[in-house]
């Protein structure tokens, strides 16, 4: 049996390290790249590397045979700009369009497709974005669900570990709002765990949360991790209301029979 070739568009922060898991694993591996100094990198790990962007008219560059795989893993996160609404659908549609045969694709989403509805919130609740950038993600998601049979797509929350420490975030900030919101948390080795199952699994399309099983307060949480650190932690207004949500993730576990690695947080405020 021949290997499973996989392509991951978005070979950065977590498609690089999901990249070498996969070639560890066995599989035929292409990534893609914006940089030649990257695309060296890459293909000294074994991967197949490809230099070219998606751009709102069309891919620059020079994808050659990456877009021909078994599973192509989209991990394209959308630029802050005023008209991402517009741009980001169409950066995924001309991905879309480039990929040939049965190819299933795993979409790297987020959870800010929900609104916040200061309650518990699930794959089978209404997505409302309430920021431009989660609109456009879920316009994206609607594009990759109608053009291809299989999809999974993976609403991720926050991305944290490795160099993205979570004491950095809000360090030294003065009158901070939203001190008592829960966040929504996923350390980047579940991240890249749950996009290899996702790769892996017997082929059927699905949404599923990915974040982890806790959601400390944002106030105690993001304090708490400064102090890890031994940076001046933020200063959280004393009447921090704002909407909010909690993101169940009991579907992916089910789905996956997954563990997490880092189920709460707390326990990796140092990366």
């Amino acid at each position: 049996m021949r290997a499973t070739t996989v392509s991951i568009l978005g070979c950065g922060w977590l498609g690089d390290p999901l990249a070498r898991s996969l070639a560890r694993a066995g599989c035929v591996v292409k990534g893609s790249t914006r940089s030649s100094a990257k695309r060296v990198e890459l293909e000294g790990a074994g991967i197949d590397a490809s230099q070219f962007t998606l751009t709102p008219h069309g891919i620059e560059g020079n994808p050659d045979n990456f877009f021909e795989c078994d599973v192509l893993f989209l991990n394209l996160p959308p630029e802050r700009r005023a008209d991402i609404e517009q741009i980001y659908p169409a950066q995924v549609r001309h991905a879309l369009a480039a990929i040939s045969g049965e190819t299933r694709i795993v979409f790297a989403s987020s959870t800010s497709v929900y609104p916040n509805t200061n309650g518990v919130v699930n794959e089978d609740c209404v997505t409302a974005p309430d920021k431009s950038s989660g609109i456009a993600i879920l316009a994206a998601e609607t594009e990759v669900r109608k053009a291809v049979a299989v999809c999974v797509v993976l609403r991720y929350g926050g991305l944290i570990g490795a160099e993205r420490t979570p004491g950095t975030f809000l360090t030294g900030k003065q009158v901070v709002s939203g001190g008592n919101c829960p966040v929504n948390l996923i350390h980047r080795d579940d991240a890249v765990a749950l996009a290899r199952h996702a790769i892996e699994s017997p082929a059927t399309s699905v949404v599923l949360n990915a974040v982890a099983d806790a959601h400390p307060l944002r106030r105690d949480y993001y304090v708490d991790a400064a102090n890890a650190l031994g940076l001046s932690p933020p200063t959280f207004a004393p009447n921090s209301e704002a909407a909010w949500k909690i993101v169940d993730n009991t579907r992916i576990k089910d789905i996956f029979g997954y563990t997490f690695s880092y189920p709460d947080p707390a326990q990796c405020l140092t990366g």
